[in-house]
């Protein structure tokens, strides 16, 4: 009497195999060379979803597929600067009449407004106008900068209502801790170490900055 022997089953991994993802690349290489940095970003895409082995060749791909897909949206952005100049207006419109205040954008390097980049919100300051100062270049990632400082000002309008703060209360004591940390100069100037030293930023910004820069 004959019997039906079972086949073992191929054992299998979790893993997608090498040559799967070196097909992944081409094509993503492929689209790019033929000006479809979308496609060739959603190609990259799929190569970041799969469970890489952990292997000196797997290593090198994934490190090729972040510059590629840095490159796509690099190239996304050119493409689309037009289209996200219009959003970030609208967003404009939209966040003025949420905040009730003007809202001026500037740019880095402008002679009237603070060094660096970023929100400076009315009710700090003591003036009458949120003021959105971006980074000048590249030009085309000015809506994004834009966008990102408009929506900081909606998030820190709606603490404000409701009587929050999105920056925890610091004492002197800590904002002179967060300037030794950060920066050493600034913190001789706020103590008057160094009386005859001055910078174009307040030294409690300097000192808030860090902790600014983790809840935006």
């Amino acid at each position: 009497m004959k019997t039906n022997k079972m086949k073992t089953p191929t054992p299998t991994t979790s893993h997608t195999a090498p040559g799967s993802l070196a097909q992944l690349s081409q094509l993503a290489q492929q689209l790019t060379a033929q000006g479809k940095p979308r496609e060739a970003a959603a190609a990259i895409e799929q190569i970041f979803a799969s469970d890489v082995p952990k292997d000196e060749g797997s290593a090198r791909l994934l490190a090729q597929a972040r510059q590629s897909y840095f490159a796509c949206q690099e190239e996304l952005a050119r493409q689309d600067h037009l289209a996200a100049a219009q959003a970030a207006a609208e967003l404009q419109a939209e966040t003025q009449k949420l905040a009730g205040y003007p809202i001026r954008v500037a740019f880095e390097g402008d002679d009237d407004v603070p060094d660096g980049n970023g929100v400076r919100l009315a009710w700090d300051e003591g003036g009458g106008q949120h003021l959105v100062v971006c980074k000048r270049e590249p030009e085309h990632l000015q809506p994004y900068h834009l966008a990102n400082g408009l929506m900081r000002i909606q998030t820190e309008t709606e603490a404000c209502r409701a009587g929050k703060s999105r920056v925890p209360t610091v004492s002197m004591r800590q904002k002179r801790a967060l300037l030794f940390l950060h920066h050493p100069r600034a913190a001789q100037i706020l103590s008057g170490d160094e009386p005859y030293i001055t910078i174009n930023r307040s030294p409690e910004d300097v000192a808030l900055e860090p902790l600014r820069l983790i809840v935006m």
